[in-house]
């Protein structure tokens, strides 16, 4: 495996402002979240090799519904409001999500275009796992590519379910 940070150009995040983090500090920002609990130390060294830091203003959309820029954001601080739009083109609040929870992360699995827009509820401290990072992570690291689908599977499966759930109660 290089010792080198793997870029991804044209990944999609031109909108957001990169900053300049070093391997300790990245390693440090995913481990003292929650979702760095399946990880270990180890783990998460690998892990902050493919994985960018970007800040975000309250108010600017971070991913758009319908986009197809494939990647995965873990929030190191702040809040991120998940909204869809109606038929009728008006967005509507899914979710409020803090530190130490993701999103975009269906992308890196299915390819499909964004299902829903994300929006810095305040400012915001990002880490992102591009699509061509995850492949390269893959090839490299082939173990913990596995564990990071393994845990990306169980939060969906997580999400299906409480949908499920609430579907049901209006039905």
């Amino acid at each position: 495996m290089s010792k080198e940070t793997p870029t991804d150009a044209g990944s999609g995040l031109t909108n957001l402002a990169k900053t300049s983090h070093s391997l300790s500090q990245k390693i440090d920002l995913i481990d003292r979240t929650s979702w760095a609990d399946d990880f270990s130390w180890d783990q998460s060294k690998i892990l902050a090799r493919y994985m960018e830091v970007h800040r975000v203003e309250k108010g600017q959309t971070i991913l758009h519904e319908g986009g197809d820029d494939a990647h995965m954001i873990l929030i190191i601080q702040g809040q991120v409001g998940i909204v869809k739009e109606d038929n009728a083109k008006v967005q509507k609040p899914i979710a409020t999500l803090g530190p130490g929870r993701t999103f975009g992360e269906m992308s890196l699995i299915d390819g499909e275009p964004r299902s829903a827009s994300a929006v810095a509820a305040t400012d915001v401290l990002l880490v992102v796992l591009t699509k061509g990072n995850f492949v390269r992570l893959s090839e490299n690291s082939p173990h913990l590519a596995l564990n990071l689908v393994l845990k990306i599977s169980r939060l969906m499966s997580y999400r299906l379910r409480q949908a499920l759930g609430k579907l049901m109660d209006n039905v």
